[in-house]
């Protein structure tokens, strides 16, 4: 049902799409903006229907007819990234950080690609700026300190965490990745103290806890299973 609903959008917004030829778009912006806009959502009806390269496709007809959105770029990078186009993605992502729009995210998701190609340092570099424009963007944060908990650098993780929940005391992630990297650290009380706030915020975390790798040490520990369960 929901597929036959984003399949008969993608021939919706195509059809406005060919409604309007180039030329018009190209002479009259009231044209083009309709035109890149049918565009746009025929590219995002495709993501959904997991078609990522006709979406690449419709949105870099929608560049071509107005290349300073910043969304356009956004979404082409993403759905680049998912057909593993790493470097086409960076560029999409590279060029939406210098227009208008949520800069910091950009940054982000460079971040995340930079991860996928094992580039790390670039990787975090990536995920500082987004940090130093959006001081409270607390995904940024998190990301951060999953990839220093990646590189083995479980103390610094924390004091990411930490960061990311000064800003959000809710953010539940947060205090269930400072978990793990405590766990890792052979950090018991601190493990269970911010486990037991994870689950406060989110049951869902018993279940993952249960078989994460990263409590391995402490699995079978009394306290652990009755934070956790059966």
């Amino acid at each position: 049902m929901r597929l036959g609903k984003y399949t008969a959008a993608v021939k919706a917004f195509d059809k406005v799409a060919q409604i309007i030829t180039d030329d018009e778009a190209a002479g009259i912006p009231r044209l083009a903006k309709i035109k890149y806009e049918a565009l746009s959502n025929k590219g995002l009806a495709l993501v959904q229907l997991q078609n990522y390269q006709e979406a690449v496709k419709a949105f870099d007809k929608a560049i071509s007819i107005k290349a300073d959105v910043f969304s356009l770029w956004i979404n082409k990078g993403l759905a680049l990234q998912e057909l593993h186009e790493h470097q086409e993605a960076l560029d999409a992502f590279s060029k939406a950080t210098t227009l208008s729009g949520n800069v910091h995210e950009a940054w982000n998701y460079k971040g995340y690609v930079f991860e996928e190609i094992g580039k790390q340092q670039e990787a975090l570099d990536a995920y500082d700026k987004a940090i130093q424009i959006k001081p409270d963007f607390v995904i940024a944060f998190n990301n951060k300190g999953l990839l220093q908990d990646a590189m083995g650098n479980h103390s610094e993780a924390i004091e990411t965490y930490n960061k990311a929940l000064a800003i959000k005391p809710d953010l539940d992630i947060a205090w269930f990745n400072k978990a793990c990297a405590e766990a890792l650290l052979s950090n018991k009380e601190g493990a269970l103290s911010s486990l037991k706030k994870a689950i406060e915020l989110n049951q869902g975390f018993k279940r993952i806890a249960r078989t994460n790798p990263d409590f391995s040490k402490i699995k079978d520990d009394p306290d652990f299973i009755n934070v956790v369960g059966n």
